[in-house]
């Protein structure tokens, strides 16, 4: 009876979800999309002389959690093609605006174009990013910077 439920409750699932051609749900792709988005707009609109700003003593600074991001895209996206261990190689480098911008816009476009059979890491990334989005959007409220999802 258990099995028949789950079987009927993947079913449901799967037939309310659109795939997209690389085999991940629409709705994970395009949240994936829009949150990245926000990310790297915030991230640009965040002057560089302020990456070193952290809101208290014992958090990660600006850089640091954008650098964070990095790595989670790295990871994840990697992770839904097999097995990959975290590193966290940008966010202890969290080299300066311009080197951390264009390392997010090429982890967020590898993300954006991978193609896994793995659905669960792609899931995770979303969630990841979601997180950090909103940690993201508490520096910039302290910085007096309007997050990109309220412009």
């Amino acid at each position: 009876m258990r099995s028949a439920l789950l079987i009927l409750g993947v079913s449901i699932m799967a037939g309310a979800t659109t795939v997209s051609a690389q085999g991940t749900p629409a709705s994970v792709t395009k949240g994936f999309a829009q949150v990245a988005d926000w990310i790297q707009q915030s991230a640009e609109s965040v002057p560089a002389e302020k990456y070193s700003f952290k809101p208290t003593e014992g958090i990660r600074t600006f850089a640091q959690l954008v650098g964070h991001i990095i790595d989670g895209y790295n990871y994840y996206c990697a992770l839904a093609k097999g097995p990959v261990e975290w590193s966290d190689k940008a966010e202890k480098s969290a080299g300066t605006k311009a080197e951390l911008m264009k390392q997010l816009a090429a982890a967020a476009t590898a993300c954006k174009n991978a193609s896994g059979g793995k659905l669960d890491p792609q899931i995770e990334n979303l969630g990841h990013s979601n997180l950090h989005y909103g940690n993201m959007i508490v520096y910039l409220r302290l910085m007096g910077i309007v997050p990109a999802s309220s412009r």
